[in-house]
C-alpha cells in the first residue's frame, strides 16, 4: 500500500516519517494500479441509458437521460422521483435555486415539473427549424426563478417569463449558440456564439459588451462568478476568466479536460470546476490546479453550499466532495504524472503532468517551480547531474531549461514531426494519401477541403464530438447553414442552395 495513503493513521505516522528521513529507505514503491478517490462521497447508479446533464439546486439533484429526468436526494443517494420524457433525448437541465421545479430540454420543447409531486407546470414550445431533430442548444434559469433563457440551433436566444410562460423577446445571433449563463441580478445573460462572447442585457435585449476571443479559440461552456464581476470561459486550450467591465484583460488556466468540457462555479467564487476528459478543480485567484477526478465527465454542477461536486459520466453520478484551497503542491503534483526524472545528487525531481514540468525538492517534497512552454502534453524528461537544467520533450519540440529560474536555455523543434506522424497514422489503418497534383484523377484536395472546414467549424479544435447526439447535432445544423446561408464570392455572394437553384432553372429553360 502506499504509504501517503496512510499516513494519517495514527500508528502508521512514525514509520512514514521514518522512511521520508532516511535515504537509505528510498526509493518509495507505488501501485501501478489507482486507487480510489477517498473524496468521492457517495456514487448514483441504476441509468439505463448513458447521462446527459446534471443540475442541482434547493437540495435537488436532477440528471437527464433519453426518455427520462431523474430527481435525487443527494444527501443518501435515492432516487426521489422518475420523470418521463417521451423517449426523446433531454440535452439540458436546471432546477431553480430554491429547488421548487425542474426544467428539462427534449428535442422541440421545455418542459417544467414541480419537484415536490413531479406535476407538469407548464411547457415552452421552441419554435425553430423543423429540419433538425434538435432545437434546444443550451439553457440558463436567473437566480431568482423569473426569467429562462434558451438558445435553438438556429441561432435564436429567446427570453422567457417562467411564472406565465410568455415569450418576452428573441436575439438573434449570426452563429449558433452553444452556451449561455446569467448574471446573478439578472440584469444581462452572456451567450456564447462561435468563438465569441458577449453581454446583452435582459430588458431589451441590447447587447452590452462583446469579449474578443480571436486568439484563444471557440467557446464550449461559459458560467458566472457570484458577484457577477467575473465569468468563464471554455475554450480549446483550457477555460479562461473574464472580467465583465470594460477593458478586463482575461486570465488563462492551463486544463486539460478538452473543448468539450462543462463548468460549474463554487457559491463563494473561490474556485471553479472544469468537466471533460477528467473534472478538475482550480482556485480563481492563484489559477492553481487544487485537484482532479478520474473518468470523462458529461456535465458537471456544484451544490448550493458548495459541500459537494456532482459530476455526471457515462452510466453514474459521482458526488465528490471538492479539495481544499491549500491542497494544490500539499503533497504532491496534481494532475496524472507522465514523466519523472530525479538529479544523480538527489537534489532536484522533475515532474512531468500535462503541457506542465514541476521541480521539486525531495528532502521536503514541496514544489519549486512550474515551467509551463509546451502546446502539448510532456512525454520525456531528464535532469542533469547537478540538477542545474532540465529537458523536457513533447510533440514536435524539446525544450531544455534552468530548474532555478524557469528560463529557456534551448529550444529544438521538429517541422516534420506532425508530418510523418500523419503519414505514419494513414499508414498504419491503410489509407492512400493525396498526392495533391492539381489535374490527377487520384487528388481529393476538393474533398479534402471540404471535411477541414467541417472539422474546423464543429470541432474547433476538440478532439471528438463527445457523444453521438452532439455530433449530428452539430455537423447537421452545420450543414444546413453551410448550405443555405452560407455566401460565397466565387458563386456572386450567392449560397449553394440558390446558386443550385438558378443553375438549374436555366438548364430547363434551354431545354425547353
Amino acid at each position: 500500500m502506499l504509504h501517503s495513503r496512510l499516513e494519517d493513521l495514527p500508528h502508521w505516522q512514525g514509520q512514514v516519517a521514518a522512511r521520508r528521513r532516511d535515504p537509505g529507505l528510498r526509493p518509495y514503491l507505488a501501485n501501478r494500479h489507482r486507487l480510489p478517490d477517498d473524496r468521492v462521497l457517495r456514487s448514483l447508479t441504476g441509468f439505463a441509458r448513458p447521462v446527459t446533464a446534471v443540475a442541482t439546486g434547493g437540495g435537488v439533484l436532477a440528471t437527464a437521460e433519453p426518455g427520462a429526468v431523474r430527481l435525487w436526494n443527494p444527501d443518501d443517494g435515492g432516487c426521489v422521483l422518475v420523470l418521463p420524457v417521451d423517449g426523446t433525448v433531454v440535452g439540458r437541465v436546471a432546477v431553480v435555486p430554491d429547488g421548487a421545479w425542474v426544467l428539462a430540454a427534449d428535442a422541440r420543447r421545455i418542459r417544467m415539473w414541480a419537484t415536490a409531486t413531479g406535476a407538469e407546470l407548464r411547457t415552452f414550445s421552441v419554435e425553430a427549424d423543423t429540419r433538425l431533430s434538435d432545437t434546444v442548444a443550451a439553457l440558463a434559469v436567473s437566480p431568482d426563478g423569473s426569467l429562462l433563457v434558451t438558445a435553438s440551433v438556429d441561432h435564436v436566444v429567446t427570453v422567457w417569463e417562467t411564472a406565465s410562460g410568455h415569450r418576452l423577446r428573441e436575439v438573434p445571433h449570426a452563429y449558433p449558440v452553444e452556451a449561455l449563463a446569467t448574471a446573478p441580478d439578472s440584469s444581462w445573460f452572456a451567450t456564447c456564439s462561435g468563438d465569441t462572447t458577449r453581454l446583452f442585457e435582459t430588458a431589451t435585449g441590447r447587447g452590452l459588451r462583446t469579449l474578443s476571443t480571436a486568439y484563444t479559440g471557440a467557446h464550449g461552456s461559459v458560467a458566472v462568478g457570484p458577484s457577477g464581476t467575473w465569468l468563464v470561459t471554455q475554450h480549446t486550450d483550457g477555460p479562461r476568466i473574464w472580467g465583465t467591465g470594460p477593458g478586463a484583460a482575461p486570465q488563462a488556466i492551463r486544463s486539460t479536460t478538452g473543448m468539450d468540457a462543462r463548468l460549474a462555479v463554487a457559491p463563494d467564487g473561490r474556485w471553479i470546476v472544469t468537466g471533460g476528459r477528467r473534472t478538475e478543480v482550480w482556485d480563481v485567484e492563484s489559477r492553481t490546479l487544487l485537484g482532479a477526478l478520474d473518468g470523462r465527465t458529461t456535465s458537471v454542477a456544484v451544490a448550493p453550499d458548495g459541500a459537494w461536486i456532482a459530476v455526471a459520466g457515462e452510466h453514474t453520478v459521482r458526488l465528490w466532495e471538492p479539495p481544499r484551497a491549500d491542497a494544490a503542491g500539499a503533497g504532491g503534483a496534481t494532475g496524472e504524472i507522465t514523466a519523472l526524472a530525479i538529479a544523480v545528487d538527489d537534489s532536484r525531481l522533475v515532474t512531468a503532468a500535462g503541457p506542465d514540468a514541476t521541480v521539486w525538492d525531495p528532502a521536503s517534497g514541496t514544489p519549486v517551480r512550474v515551467r509551463t512552454g509546451h502546446t502539448a502534453p510532456v512525454t520525456s524528461l531528464v535532469v542533469a547531474h547537478d540538477g542545474a537544467w532540465a529537458a523536457s520533450g513533447a510533440s514536435g519540440s524539446l525544450r531544455v531549461w534552468d530548474t532555478g529560474s524557469g528560463a529557456d536555455l534551448r529550444t529544438l523543434v521538429d517541422p516534420y514531426a506532425d508530418t510523418r506522424a500523419a503519414a505514419g497514422l494513414c499508414d498504419q489503418v491503410k489509407v492512400t494519401r493525396s498526392m495533391g497534383a492539381v489535374g490527377t484523377s487520384a487528388d481529393n484536395a476538393a474533398c479534402e477541403s471540404f471535411h477541414a472546414s467541417l472539422t474546423r467549424e464543429t470541432l474547433k479544435g476538440a478532439r471528438d464530438y463527445g457523444d453521438p447526439v452532439t455530433c449530428r447535432t452539430k455537423v447537421f445544423a452545420w450543414l444546413i447553414r453551410c448550405n443555405a446561408r452560407r455566401r460565397d464570392s466565387a458563386n456572386g455572394r450567392l449560397s449553394p442552395d440558390e446558386h443550385e437553384r438558378r443553375h438549374h432553372a436555366a438548364e430547363l429553360m434551354l431545354a425547353a
